[in-house]
């Protein structure tokens, strides 16, 4: 088996990147408050947390480390060999992808409409459920 040895070293890198961004998000929706009206900031933030997100599949899907997914073990994926992993890896971003572009039509439509902070989250909440249920059919 030509596997690399599992780590989750960038995994953590990921977490502090998704706080820092979050973070920085908030700071930036907080230091222009006329330009993020409390609409414009929840769907910013929204939108970065799904980018964040993205962000982790797609790394996902380019070193194959799939067992960072819940329900894969390592010896599965050391076992499944490279191709099946990025099969894998692919068809979980594939649906992420899909469910942050209904998204962002969504928050694009918001903003015009001017939704309010409870329905972009609720909006944002089952289309993120929607693709996490949906991947659990993905096998490996």
């Amino acid at each position: 088996m030509d596997y690399e040895k599992p780590t989750y070293r960038m995994f953590f890198v990921w977490i502090a990147a998704f706080l820092a961004v979050m973070a920085g998000g908030t700071a930036v929706c907080s230091h222009w408050p006329d330009t993020f009206s409390g609409g414009a900031a929840i769907k910013l933030i929204l939108l970065l947390c799904l980018l964040m997100l993205l962000a982790l599949f797609y790394y996902i899907y380019r070193t194959g480390r799939v067992y960072w997914f819940n329900g894969v073990t390592y010896k599965e994926a050391a076992k499944a060999g490279g191709e099946r992993r990025h099969a894998y890896a692919w068809a979980h971003l594939r649906v992420f992808l899909l469910a942050g572009a209904v998204f962002a039509v969504y928050c694009a439509a918001g903003a015009a409409l001017h939704t309010g902070a409870m329905l972009d989250t609720a909006v944002f909440l089952v289309v993120l459920l929607t693709a996490a249920f949906s991947t659990l059919r993905i096998k490996l």
